[in-house]
């Protein structure tokens, strides 16, 4: 995919579902476009980063993005906050870097997804599976990326280890949306899908969610058990808190 749009300058996240299936030598890119360049790495490592302002920017520890058929698929995640020193911060399923990296921009000509381009045609095409590209053109917080990470990780079956705040993956995995507060304090307060909205909280503690999704099923009505002129759908939400 090309385009010639090009994203927020110097700030934004970019979140991809992507698995590298075969080796390869040089740089082998999974996204790029005037102020956001992520790849996978040469033949070897297969470790992950970003590029720019004339350097690599590497996730630290370099854990491999997978190099087979068989590659899991994992969450890449990208947040830059402006440019100029700590403003990049790279994550692996939810984890992030130990290494935080200058701000910056690349001046490519056009977007592009799964190659580089040189302003006109694509190299470096990306020998594997992207399934999903998220951008933001802000720097989400710590709160928000987490409750994306969630959706992500029910969708297709990611571990994200501790930061895994839905139980019900298995029964009720569509749609999965939230509302919480990080442990750093930053907050998302208002949570749509196509079944619940929930929003303004009277209060939330630090690393407080409440996450929900549905099962897919039909939408029945029913007033049973409720006041007389209310009608309500049958439960079809589980709701992680």
């Amino acid at each position: 995919m090309q385009t010639t749009t090009h994203l927020t300058d110097n700030v934004g996240t970019l979140i991809v579902v992507g698995r590298k299936t075969a080796l390869s030598s040089g740089y082998r890119t999974i996204f790029t476009s005037r102020e956001f360049l992520m790849l996978g790495r040469a033949s070897g490592s297969d470790v992950w980063g970003a590029y720019n302002d004339g350097a690599d920017r590497l996730y630290t520890p370099g854990t491999s993005i997978g190099t087979d058929a068989t590659a899991a698929f994992r969450i890449l995640g990208y947040r830059q906050s402006g440019s100029g020193a700590n403003q990049l911060a790279l994550f692996l399923n939810g984890t992030i870097s130990t290494t935080l990296h200058n701000g910056g921009s690349n001046n490519k000509g056009i977007t592009t997804i799964g190659s580089n381009n040189n302003g006109v045609s694509g190299t470096q095409h990306f020998p594997g599976d992207i399934a999903e590209v998220i951008f933001y053109g802000t720097a989400l917080n710590e709160a928000q990326r987490l409750i994306v990470e969630n959706y992500l990780s029910t969708k297709y079956s990611i571990n994200i280890g501790t930061n895994d705040r839905f139980a019900y993956d298995a029964t009720h995995g569509n749609d999965v949306a939230g509302i919480g507060r990080a442990l750093d304090g930053s907050q998302h307060l208002s949570a749509t899908s196509n079944r619940l909205n929930i929003s303004s909280p009277s209060s939330l503690a630090d690393d407080s969610f409440a996450l929900f999704g549905h099962d897919n099923g039909s939408l029945t009505l029913t007033n049973t058990m409720c006041p007389t002129h209310p009608v309500v759908g049958s439960t079809v939400s589980g709701v992680s808190m």
